[in-house]
């Protein structure tokens, strides 16, 4: 939005001033008019005027008794005469707009114009409500807004004649009215006001509204009590002047026309003065003197409020001489009246009448005033060595002496908990602040030692560490939440619950943490002996394995998942965190851990671990199908005496998993165990990655002796105490399986040669010897096996053998590669 600096504007007056200014005046209008609110309630008001200035006499005496000599940069109107809620009655106003007019000459005049206006809500930083109706006349509109803003209804007649020269227009166009104040227009005078502004109410009530936004520290624009710059005319070739500003209502002058007039508009003030002259606050003064007398003179004000009077009578030394005239309020928090005198000021309503002190009374209005949260006083201030308090309707004042600041508790919940509890609290240290959050919403209140919070769940206090750890969890918008109880301290360890969590402190010097996870918390609370403290905050994971929370405690660590929640100890933690912890082969725990004799297991999502004794390690069944096996038989294998271990070979991937009393093999083939010989014997036969490969079958024991298939061959023992033989060709194996009561048990594994005859294998029976090759598999007994060593073996002139033994009529025979063996049949 674009605002005007300087405008013309038509200034027309009757009798001795159309004379003297028939010309074009240049005016100065507002700056900055749509600037945030500010942060201070303004109370409006309705006060009589004891004394008003004849109009007529001050328009004959406009030009002529004022001097511009007698202008005062720095301070052009007095705060008393400018912040004025109940300076004119609407019946004072009519009369003044009447005497500016003979006669008029359409409905736009002033002293006729009728506006329908809107209601507004209060915006207690700077103007209270109005109460929209139809049909309203123009000094209704003057002193409501008056009533609303607290600015003078004069100084609102003055805005209208130097802006638009309404007062005395006997035919205002519909374009003047539209921007009868000049806010929120453009510089020159053929330009487009804001469409949102337009309107005589809606000059009135924004303009006013601008003019208190002016007086609010917070919300000041450039121009601020103090020395400052001050050009001469929009052209900045013109120069500026020094201005030492004096007071708030000058500083808003200057912030809605931000030029002061030169030498020779003064010299002139009922016309022109030169190309850098311009005349915005020059003629608001001018016409404020002549219309209503001294824009700076003190006036006497009397006590009005027959309570306010009652109460002065026995207070008059105390509270010194009014400065102001009585101001009669409507508020949500009920009626009153207030009253300013030199000391101090009075506030009266159905709770009686009280002495606000001015720096209560700023804190006050700071809060919204009686308008705003803090309401009326209802209570006498109290001070004990220095510090002072004072209760309101809704909350209470507080300083803790008089150099310091004032601040207030907006919560009568906090107030009550407050007095019960003075000492350990201290003073406030600042202002309530009401907060709304994912979590509900409540107050927060700053002490000397404490911070205070009031919520549905109750009010409780947080120790400084306290505090800061809430806040490290994101604080009331966090994962905790508001308190929920009381900080609870035995033996120097302390512990305060919140919505979702709850913090703990070891001790006074140690850190504070927080369990922010709540199916923790409540599993904490029944195992505290157990657990100890927190020694880490809550942590939340989301891993492979899925989500869920950790929170480390004194002796254990807890986690929490969809699973449930369950500890670890120090040695079982270690465990997982070797299998990668919850994010590894293991994943997180879905049972509680379970001692039995000493020893101890836990499950988890792929796995378990287990300890033999408490001194002694922790080991991983990290294999599902292990684990399920192990289930069936635990007894048979005793504790895992090494993690699992996942291996991929030449014959296929698997796991292999060591126990107190056998090794157990998990392959796509299942899940076997090997005792410590059968294992021994697969391990001669390279193992998993050797000739073997995994086993694909359980041992078989028959009459003391015991076989193992495995993927390309078996493992055999003849006793318990006797050696374990493999047979790893698969041809052996199938023609073993055939013969095994003619061969009996091996008695070597087998061996592969490479010869000049070609390669096979060869294994060794309790009753013969096997022989594989490409002509097939044969059976040489003893004696055939003699004959053939003597004619060199498979390596020599006979070669592998061909074919079976045959006997006929007392001869045996056999046939080889390259030759024939004939014996006499055995008798």
């Amino acid at each position: 939005m674009r605002y005007r600096s300087i405008r013309t504007t038509f200034s027309v007056f009757r009798g001795l001033a159309v004379a003297v200014l028939a010309s074009l005046l240049f005016t100065v209008g507002a700056t900055n008019a749509a600037s945030a609110s500010a942060q201070v309630s303004i109370e409006s008001a309705n006060s009589s005027l004891s004394q008003l200035a004849d109009p007529s006499a001050a328009q004959s005496s406009l030009f002529q008794a004022n001097s511009g000599s007698n202008f005062d940069p720095g301070y052009i109107i007095s705060d008393a005469y400018f912040y004025k809620s109940g300076d004119m009655s609407q019946s004072q106003i009519q009369a003044f707009l009447d005497s500016m007019l003979d006669s008029c000459d359409n409905s736009n005049c002033l002293t006729i114009k009728r506006t329908t206006t809107f209601s507004r809500d209060a915006d207690r930083t700077v103007c209270g409500p109005y109460t929209g109706a139809s049909n309203e006349l123009t000094s209704a509109i003057i002193y409501k807004v008056q009533q609303a803003c607290g600015i003078s209804a004069k100084v609102l007649l003055v805005m209208l004649q130097k802006e638009q020269g309404l007062l005395t227009n006997d035919e205002p166009s519909d374009s003047r009215l539209a921007r009868a104040m000049g806010y929120g227009c453009p510089d020159n005078v053929g330009g487009v006001c804001d469409a949102e502004y337009y309107g005589l109410y809606n000059q009135l009530y924004n303009a006013a509204w601008q003019l208190k936004r002016y007086s609010t520290p917070t919300a000041w624009g450039y121009y601020q009590p103090g020395v400052k710059s001050i050009l001469y005319h929009p052209n900045t070739s013109c120069g500026s002047k020094s201005v030492n500003i004096q007071n708030n209502a000058t500083a808003a002058l200057y912030n809605y026309t931000p030029y002061v007039p030169n030498a020779a508009a003064l010299a002139n003030l009922g016309g022109y003065g030169d190309s850098c002259s311009s005349y915005g606050n020059r003629n608001f003064w001018d016409y404020f003197t002549a219309w209503f007398g001294s824009t700076t003179g003190a006036p006497v004000y009397t006590v009005d409020d027959p309570d306010i009077a009652a109460y002065y009578e026995t207070r008059t030394t105390a509270l010194g001489s009014p400065t102001s005239a009585t101001s009669t309020y409507e508020t949500v928090n009920g009626d009153g009246a207030v009253q300013h005198f030199a000391k101090a000021h009075v506030y009266s309503s159905d709770a009686g009448v009280f002495t606000v002190s001015f720096a209560f009374r700023d804190e006050s209005v700071a809060q919204g005033g009686i308008r705003g949260i803090l309401g009326w006083p209802i209570g006498e201030q109290s001070c004990v060595s220095g510090s002072c308090s004072q209760q309101f309707q809704n909350g209470a004042l507080y300083q803790a002496s008089s150099n310091t600041a004032v601040y207030s508790i907006l919560d009568s919940a906090i107030v009550d908990y407050y007095d019960a509890k003075p000492t350990a609290l201290g003073w406030p240290a600042a202002d309530t602040v009401f907060y709304d959050t994912v979590n509900g919403s409540g107050l927060v209140q700053r002490f000397n030692y404490a911070q205070v919070y009031s919520s549905d769940a109750g009010v409780f206090a947080l120790s400084k560490a306290f505090r800061d750890a809430s806040v490290a969890q994101g604080g009331i918008n966090g994962v905790m939440g508001w308190p929920a109880a009381e900080m609870v301290c035995v033996s120097d360890s302390c512990s305060q619950q919140f919505q979702h969590g709850a913090l703990y402190q070891a001790s006074s010097s140690s850190a504070v943490y927080a369990i922010t996870d709540s199916a923790i918390s409540a599993y904490y609370s029944t195992r505290i002996a157990t657990l100890g403290k927190p020694t880490l905050d809550t942590r939340s994971y989301a891993t492979v394995n899925g989500k869920g929370t950790v929170q480390r405690f004194e002796k254990a660590q807890v986690y929490s998942t969809d699973a449930g929640v369950f500890s670890l100890s120090k040695a079982f933690r270690d465990g997982s965190v070797a299998q990668g912890g919850i994010n590894g082969v293991l994943g997180w725990p879905v049972a509680e851990m379970i001692c039995e004799s000493g020893s101890c297991s836990q499950e988890f999502q792929h796995g378990a671990l287990y300890q033999a004794s408490s001194n002694s390690a922790v080991y991983a069944i990290t294999d599902s199908a292990i684990a399920d096996y192990y289930g069936a038989r635990i007894s048979e294998l005793g504790l895992p005496t090494l993690d699992t271990r996942f291996y991929e070979t030449v014959n296929g991937s698997g796991a292999v998993q060591r126990f107190e009393d056998a090794q157990v093999y998990s392959s796509s083939a299942g899940v076997f165990t090997l005792n410590w010989d059968f294992r021994g014997g697969s391990v001669a036969q390279g193992g998993i990655n050797g000739a073997l490969g995994w086993p694909v079958a359980e041992m078989i024991c028959e009459s003391g002796s015991c076989s193992q298939e495995f993927q390309h061959g078996a493992l055999y023992q003849a006793s318990s105490n006797s050696a374990v033989y493999a047979i790893t060709d698969s041809a052996i194996a199938d023609y073993y399986g055939a013969r095994i009561s003619e061969l009996g048990l091996p008695t070597l594994d087998t061996r592969f040669y490479e010869t000049v005859n070609g390669s096979g294998a060869v294994q060794r029976f309790e009753d013969a010897q096997v022989y594989s090759s490409s002509a097939g598999v044969f059976t040489l007994n003893w004696d055939f096996r003699a004959e053939s060593v003597a004619q060199g073996g498979i390596n020599g002139a006979l070669g592998w053998p061909v074919a079976e033994m045959i006997c006929e009529s007392g001869t045996c025979s056999q046939a080889f590669q390259h030759g024939t063996i004939s014996l006499p049949a055995a008798p």
